[in-house]
């Protein structure tokens, strides 16, 4: 309620290919990253967010690479990092920015999960961004998410749209497209959503604890189940 700024833009630039659209009510951040993924008609989808940045050359390489992917629809690239004054004491104002170099061939390779699936499922968060996520190293012929959608009613589950993201790929896919080049970069801010989101989840395991240990009486637990913040982050597999 209130923040009208990307519909301002959408105003500004006028531009007739440019769609917008109004969640009907407010959605959380998993949530909202779908209903946009659902809604765009675009043959490659990738998103980005309000604190994030896109090279000058990104959308030209990705054209040029999109005929030799016939075997496959996901493309993963390397991406650059910028954290905003005021996101933590640790990161703030870090920049980690990589350039291109539009005189040396750039190389399109086949990027295995298979090979290395075990490693990445034992050290996810390490590796997180080396797989191809939803939200801003990645993008996706539509059809991807056409089948996604067909096959289990929804695009991901869970509270984080990025991990939901990688654990389906790598069940899924034998490998995908990487392009060595930066194509976006990430930007993270203290009032973006994703912050404030992982500001709450900080705090939902002990929550749960304090809930479970001194509202009530040991008794009155029996049979009573509450779950734990990180039983929301993978998605929920039938059969």
């Amino acid at each position: 309620e209130g923040n009208t700024a990307v519909y301002d833009l959408y105003r500004e630039l006028a531009d007739k290919r440019i769609k917008y659209y109004h969640t009907p009510f407010v959605l959380n951040l998993t949530k909202s990253f779908e209903f946009a993924f659902l809604h765009a008609r675009g043959r490659f989808i990738t998103s980005i967010g309000a604190d994030d940045g896109v090279y000058p050359w990104a959308v030209e390489y990705m054209n040029a690479v999109l005929p030799y992917m016939k075997d496959n629809n996901i493309l993963h690239w390397d991406r650059s990092f910028y954290a905003w004054p005021g996101f933590s004491k640790e990161q703030e104002n870090m920049l980690a920015f990589k350039m291109c170099d539009k005189t040396e061939v750039s190389k399109l390779e086949k990027y295995s999960l298979g090979d290395s699936f075990s490693d990445m499922v034992d050290n996810l968060k390490d590796c997180l961004y080396r797989l191809p996520t939803c939200y801003i190293n990645s993008g996706f012929k539509r059809i991807f998410f056409k089948e996604l959608l067909a096959s289990t009613g929804r695009l991901w589950d869970g509270s984080n749209q990025d991990i939901a993201t990688c654990a389906i790929i790598l069940l899924n896919n034998r490998f995908c497209y990487h392009l060595d080049i930066p194509l976006t970069i990430a930007g993270m801010s203290g009032h973006s959503l994703g912050a404030l989101t992982n500001s709450v989840d900080n705090y939902f395991d002990e929550l749960v604890q304090k809930i479970n240990k001194y509202s009530r009486p040991l008794y009155r637990q029996k049979g009573e189940y509450t779950a734990r913040k990180v039983e929301y982050l993978l998605p929920f597999f039938s059969g």
